[in-house]
């Protein structure tokens, strides 16, 4: 999951540069304030609707914003992933308090004059990437469910078939050939998917799932064995 961690840290990044982009207009709004020439209540009238315009687009996305970061920080303390991910929450959490203090700035100095098209743009970016960290989190976290749940399977048929050979040894069915042969057949699927797990980063879930179909026919199969070997062979 270290490509998450890394997704974090590019969001952390675009935080940052959405504190610049609010700094700009703040800056901006400063140089307008000093042209405005109008009067006081009309100013203060149009100022109160800006600001009511600006936190209405601006202070829903910066709270869609705080929920999916709770939802990261949750799953990342749920499945105990460890100080490095919580220490990259923990940077994004004060990346978007710095935003929003920054946004606070310029709703106290009488609102953004150049409108917020460009703020929101970068909101949006921000939005759309924590959603994809979320989704890629939930999506490795099912995967590595899945994947932990065939290697429950294979040593369950491993421990099985492990057993049928001793007793197998024990009352001479090595004399058998097509048992012998059923035996070498096993060994040779389980090598492959414990190669496959071994050797993968990513399993396909398609292959995954064809294996616990033919782990859950194996098993019954050497369970009939392991009656069938617990007697002595005869020919």
């Amino acid at each position: 999951m270290k490509k998450i961690l890394l997704f974090m840290v590019v969001i952390a990044s675009l935080f940052t540069f959405v504190a610049c982009s609010g700094g700009s207009i703040e800056e901006g709004h400063t140089d307008a304030e000093a042209k405005v020439d109008t009067e006081v209540d009309q100013d203060q009238s149009e100022e109160q609707i800006r600001i009511d315009e600006n936190n209405a687009v601006i202070l829903p996305k910066l709270t869609e914003i705080e929920v999916t970061i709770m939802d990261i920080e949750t799953i990342v303390a749920d499945h105990d992933l460890g100080e490095e991910y919580q220490s990259a929450v923990d940077t994004l959490k004060e990346h978007l308090r710095d935003i929003t203090d920054n946004h606070q700035k310029i709703i106290d100095m009488g609102g953004y004059l150049g409108g917020t098209d460009e703020f929101v743009a970068v909101l949006d970016g921000v939005i759309e990437n924590n959603q994809n960290v979320l989704d890629l989190m939930i999506y490795e976290l099912k995967y590595f469910e899945q994947r932990d749940k065939l290697i429950d399977k294979e040593n369950e048929l491993i421990d099985l078939v492990n057993t049928v050979v001793v007793s197998a040894q024990a009352n001479g069915w090595e004399a058998d050939e097509f048992f012998l042969s059923e035996i070498g057949a096993v060994y040779s699927f389980m090598d492959e998917v414990q190669l496959a797990i071994e050797g993968s980063e990513v399993i396909e879930e398609t292959y995954m799932n064809e294996k616990f179909a033919q782990i859950d026919q194996l098993i019954p199969l050497f369970q009939d064995y392991l009656i069938m070997v617990s007697e002595p062979y005869v020919e």
